[in-house]
């Protein structure tokens, strides 16, 4: 009788423990399952909520802002400060600001659609020169001079686009409309008769190693050829909040307005970059004198944007995403004349 009792109570004891298991793991399974419904209401905006107090002034967005963004740099009227106080105008400094961390916090990674082919021979073709039409561009002697000149153009951002023509602005993987900006700038220069070449790889299949990829090029240009009178990365400029496009009126005709950008030695070596200003200085003031406005400014920054490795290259924003092709493409045919006026001036 004990020993049944003793059994009994043993079994009890087990059953007791077993419910409480099963209590114990449904009311886990019952809160994880809360839990998780109660994530997915969760946004990235809530989690940053507490921050939202943040106070921040407009002389302390524009120092976070020079070091990363070509429109806030130099506003400390330093060297460097040559743009037009009106370009900042459309965006308060908080506006860009908050624009850039958003960017940067919802960015994905390119990626590329379709395979691109390096280029293997970086050296311009030796083309007969045919005799030049009297256009009264270039004198006989003048265009002598400038057949023995160089321009390169390459595109360290080729997806980069226009919205008006492109509905966005950038195609990740593919070559977007700054390639034919590069390519009209190519034509432009060979007509006036400086022998221009655009390289036309596309070095932002993978966005994070585009200036990677893009100096390789560089490397191989400057190796490969002498005589080397303009090395220009194309890009267009993306201002944050910008509503309508900038533009000049050229003989009736609407333009993009270019900006020059300049790396200098801040943050490494750059043995180049006051040569590379000079050189971004003599092409501002001419088209100033042929083309008022249509070059909005000078622009220095600290990164080197492959500038170190010759002592005029430069980085030209042509417009910004908001402006159309046919803008731009007025302004590059422009830009052609106004180098050529500098090239024509000599040292």
């Amino acid at each position: 009788m004990r020993r049944r009792n003793f059994l009994s109570f043993l079994k009890g004891i087990v059953f007791v423990q077993i419910f409480l298991v099963v209590i114990i793991v449904g009311l886990s399974m019952d809160l994880n399952r809360k839990y998780t419904e109660g994530v997915q209401f969760l946004s990235f905006e809530s989690l940053l909520w507490p921050f939202s107090g943040v106070q921040i002034t407009e002389r302390q967005a524009e120092m976070l802002l020079q070091e990363n963004n070509v429109l806030m740099a130099g506003l400390d009227n330093s060297p460097g400060r040559m743009l037009d106080e009106g370009y900042g105008a459309p965006t308060a400094p908080e506006k860009m600001l908050s624009a850039h961390i958003q960017a940067l916090a919802f960015a994905e990674n390119p990626q590329a659609d379709d395979a691109v082919d390096p280029e293997e021979d970086l050296s311009m073709a030796a083309k007969e020169t045919e005799e030049a039409e009297e256009t009264g561009v270039v004198d006989p002697e003048t265009l002598a001079r400038l057949q023995k000149s160089q321009v390169f153009l390459y595109c360290t951002h080729s997806g980069e686009t226009y919205i008006p023509n492109s509905g966005k602005a950038r195609l990740d993987g593919k070559r977007g409309l700054i390639n034919q900006v590069a390519a009209t700038l190519e034509k432009s220069f060979q007509e006036i008769g400086l022998p221009a070449q655009f390289i036309d790889t596309v070095h932002d299949t993978d966005y994070n190693k585009s200036y990677t990829k893009s100096r390789e090029t560089v490397t191989k240009i400057v190796k490969a050829n002498k005589n080397i009178i303009g090395l220009f990365d194309i890009h267009r400029d993306s201002i944050p909040g910008e509503g309508k496009a900038s533009t000049i009126t050229v003989n009736g005709k609407k333009c993009a307005r270019i900006l020059i950008v300049v790396g200098t030695n801040e943050r490494k070596p750059h043995q180049h970059w006051k040569e590379n200003y000079a050189f971004a200085e003599k092409i501002y003031k001419a088209g100033e004198e042929m083309y008022p406005g249509l070059i909005k400014g000078v622009v220095t920054k600290s990164g080197t944007y492959h500038q170190e490795y010759h002592p005029r290259a430069l980085l030209l924003e042509f417009g910004s995403d908001t402006n159309n092709l046919e803008e731009v493409s007025r302004s590059a045919q422009l830009f052609a004349e106004i180098l050529v006026e500098v090239v024509k001036e000599g040292d």
